[in-house]
């Protein structure tokens, strides 16, 4: 297809045409490397509304650290997206750990 001798505008366009493929290929496979991360990794849909949560309040045993209270507050706050004024927290439980 070429001489011995190639000029400037032809190897602009084999340089283009090069890069161009490469540019491709990786975006072949980027996509590829996300439709696989989509199925390994689904994860199950969190109920980020918290206005149906159900606390009942019964007294403890056990007094609660004030520091404990207050990082669960900012956890509810952080999920939520309401302010900590408009939470009441009143009851806290242990829950058990699973296995």
């Amino acid at each position: 297809m070429y001489g011995e001798q190639v000029q400037i505008s032809d190897a602009f366009f084999i340089s283009l045409f090069s890069i161009a493929v490469v540019f491709i290929v990786l975006l072949l496979i980027s996509y590829m490397t996300d439709i696989v991360a989509f199925f390994v990794n689904k994860k199950p849909k969190v109920n980020k509304n918290l206005d149906n949560i159900k606390i009942e309040s019964k007294p403890s045993a056990s007094v609660v650290d004030t520091k404990v209270v207050a990082a669960i507050t900012a956890a509810i706050c952080m999920i939520d997206g309401k302010s900590p004024n408009n939470i009441i927290i009143k009851s806290i439980k242990r829950v058990p750990k699973w296995k």
